[in-house]
């Protein structure tokens, strides 16, 4: 289901998946009906074209007014179904990002890790378990730790998303500030 979906793959994924499924259904929707109304329209319009000459406006006597119209409201209704697939889609959207900006959809994964945690420890949360936004693309910034900051990585594993895993402190050689993590 796209609620699973949504929460597997995040926001992203999710959204563009349903752009797809939104081009597939406008798609189905201009086809379906060109084939049933605009396919026969063209196909008798009284010209000599052939091949697939013979299913478009070229196939229609420039005489013909009446037929020029069946193209003309088959492209305004087309378009407002267009419009109103991308504002269903728009409000969609709206209404999920809003509820991730305002921390709900965050609020439930951190509850949902921190009970996954206390079930692995045990009983006990794990300090690990709950972070904040850490771990969406940016380097993982530390303070002298050598843990990865994201939930259910361990020691060692770095810092994923092939950013270099950073940590403050001093070093000899480099003076203060942000350095790479060695090993």
């Amino acid at each position: 289901p796209w609620s699973t979906l949504r929460h597997l793959a995040g926001l992203d994924a999710y959204f563009y998946l349903r752009y797809i499924r939104m081009c597939l259904k406008i798609t189905a929707v201009s086809s379906f009906w060109a084939i049933i109304i605009l396919c026969p329209v063209y196909a008798t319009g009284g010209g000599n074209e052939s091949g697939f000459y013979h299913f478009s406006m070229a196939n229609v006597l420039q005489n013909d007014k009446g037929r020029v119209w069946v193209p003309t409201i088959f492209c305004w209704l087309f378009t407002m179904y267009c419009c109103f697939c991308v504002r269903a889609e728009m409000t969609h959207y709206v209404e999920l990002r809003m509820e991730f900006l305002g921390g709900e959809e965050e609020e439930r994964i951190l509850q949902k890790r921190k009970r996954e945690s206390k079930m692995k420890a045990g009983g006990s949360a794990s300090s690990d378990s709950v972070r904040g936004r850490e771990g969406y693309g940016a380097p993982n910034k530390i303070h002298g730790s050598s843990t990865t900051g994201r939930a259910g990585l361990s020691e060692g594993q770095g810092g994923g998303y092939g950013a270099p895993e950073l940590v403050y402190g001093s070093s000899s050689t480099e003076g203060s500030g942000l350095r790479e993590k060695q090993g």
